[in-house]
């Protein structure tokens, strides 16, 4: 490997499964805010970006469903594995 500057590496799914944890708090908030997050929520998001999840579970559940400000919560908890 000549002259090469950078290695990136895609740990997460790679080398790490985050998915049983992502949706484990998920449902710990989801529960905490009164709210029940079915797994068939949770797989349709696995791999999506922000927005596209905040449509999936604003379809799922409700315009009315507090996704940004469980999704932060749901970040914060997650940070702290």
């Amino acid at each position: 490997m000549k002259d090469v500057k950078l290695f990136i590496f895609d740990m997460d799914g790679t080398l790490f499964d985050t998915e049983p944890i992502s949706a484990h708090i998920w449902k710990e908030v989801g529960r905490e805010a009164g709210y029940v997050v079915p797994d068939r929520v949770l797989q349709s998001i696995i791999g999506m970006s922000y927005p596209g999840g905040r449509r999936v579970f604003k379809a799922a559940m409700g315009d009315d469903f507090p996704f940004d400000t469980l999704c932060a919560e749901k970040i914060r908890r997650q940070n702290q594995w």
